[in-house]
């Protein structure tokens, strides 16, 4: 029988069982003493060891219990530690999230009000381009006669359209008298001049200058004025009665019409030189004819140093005069376009007209003269009987026809430049 030491009960059962025997042997006295001490040593050995064993297992349990307890409660801390790291990772990505999130806000704010700035920015370089469209409108409608010459339309055309090139006088003639006629038409105070001088060599438009420009201020054509004669005197008596005419019916006009008129003399030097005899009334008339008769005084010359008026001295005569050069080489370019355009048998681009232009220049350097509008006109773009004419063809007209202004009237010309133009007219005001 199987028996724990750990239970009290035990006990009484081995005091049982001394007792059981004695009653057996039928006298306890009869039982040896030492057997009896020895079984009582035993028992309590027994009972001594199987105590010690009982409270070693005893003690291993609630080592065991106790570890269990341990472990629960480092689990149990471990899980309490690593919840609150993660409550504390947890809280510390919320508020980076939450950080990058008001920056990624802010961003884009700032991505909206950068797209808010650039449309406006657009807005105003939209405004500012349909500004500059319309100041380039209005430009090109103030300046239309200035623009290139439209292809297969100069013969229909008047005013400005009608020659080629010359850019910087027109401009004069625009900016000083065409804008200033505007200005009156309009009702606003304007300064128009009395008369303008062109001058330079033969041949180069002073006279289709004068008609285009009458025809710009919305003249027909400008009233000639010529005299007849056997001599000087006779010249300027005849020529001087026909300008009071000229006043008289340019005055009538302006009546009629409300257009301010242009009165035309070519080879003004022929009555306005030493030999004149009309000096004192040339000047009154140039001084007031604006005031009196409501016209302008369109002079050319070839030879302005022959003029014995104070040109340069009293600015009433001429408040400006005009030297006008034998074609540059842009000019030329311009001038062959003009006149060739319709005339060719094959189409040929700019640069091609850019090189005929500089065949011209060369014949000038080898021949030391000069082109002028007429000869490019009347012998380099000439067709005679044909309708058309060839590349090859105008190249043998250049070489064919040397310049034919030369160099003395050159030099008279550069000469009279330099003692009359003393300064250029501004240019850095628009009109």
């Amino acid at each position: 029988m199987k028996m724990n030491a750990l239970n009290p009960n035990n006990y009484s059962k081995i005091n049982f069982c001394a007792v059981s025997y004695k009653k057996q042997n039928g006298n306890s006295s009869s039982l040896n003493s030492d057997a009896i001490s020895l079984t009582q040593s035993k028992i309590d050995t027994l009972n001594s060891d199987n105590f010690q064993k009982g409270n070693t297992e005893r003690k291993k349990i609630e080592k065991q219990i106790s570890q269990k307890r341990i472990d629960k409660i480092n689990t149990m801390s471990l899980f309490e530690r690593l919840f609150k790291e993660r409550k504390i990772i947890h809280s510390f990505t919320l508020e980076e999230i939450d950080q990058k999130s008001k920056n990624n806000n802010k961003q884009e704010d700032n991505f909206n009000t950068l797209q808010e700035e650039t449309s406006k920015i657009s807005t105003m370089v939209e405004e500012l381009k349909k500004q500059l469209r319309n100041n380039d409108q209005t430009q090109a409608a103030r300046r239309k006669k200035i623009n290139a010459i439209k292809v297969g339309q100069y013969r229909e055309n008047k005013g400005f359209s009608q020659i080629a090139g010359y850019d910087k006088e027109k401009d004069i003639l625009y900016k000083y008298f065409i804008s200033e006629i505007a200005k009156e038409e309009a009702g606003l105070k304007a300064n128009i001049p009395n008369a303008i001088m062109f001058f330079g060599p033969k041949g180069n438009g002073k006279t289709t200058f004068a008609n285009a420009f009458a025809q710009e201020i919305g003249c027909e054509n400008p009233i000639y004025v010529v005299g007849s004669g056997i001599n000087t005197a006779g010249i300027c008596k005849s020529l001087y009665k026909n300008l009071n005419k000229a006043a008289k019916k340019a005055n009538e006009e302006y009546e009629k019409t409300g257009k301010i008129q242009v009165i035309f003399i070519d080879e003004f030097d022929l009555v306005a030189d030493e030999k004149s005899t009309i000096l004192p009334e040339l000047e009154e008339f140039m001084r007031t004819c604006y005031e009196k008769y409501h016209c302008i005084l369109f002079a050319a010359t070839n030879y302005p140093l022959k003029l014995k008026l104070p040109l340069t001295d009293d600015d009433r005569v001429f408040p400006f005069i005009v030297s006008q050069d034998p074609p540059t080489l842009q000019n030329k370019t311009e001038i062959l376009k003009y006149y060739l355009n319709d005339k060719l048998d094959s189409k040929i681009s700019d640069d091609d007209y850019n090189m005929l232009a500089c065949l011209l220049e060369c014949q000038e350097i080898e021949k030391k003269g000069k082109y002028s509008i007429a000869q490019i006109r009347n012998e380099i773009c000439e067709t005679k009987s044909e309708s058309t004419i060839s590349v090859d063809k105008v190249i043998e007209n250049i070489e064919n026809h040397p310049p034919k202004i030369i160099n003395k009237e050159l030099e008279n010309y550069y000469l009279a430049m330099d003692e009359i133009m003393d300064e250029e007219p501004e240019e850095d005001e628009e009109f």
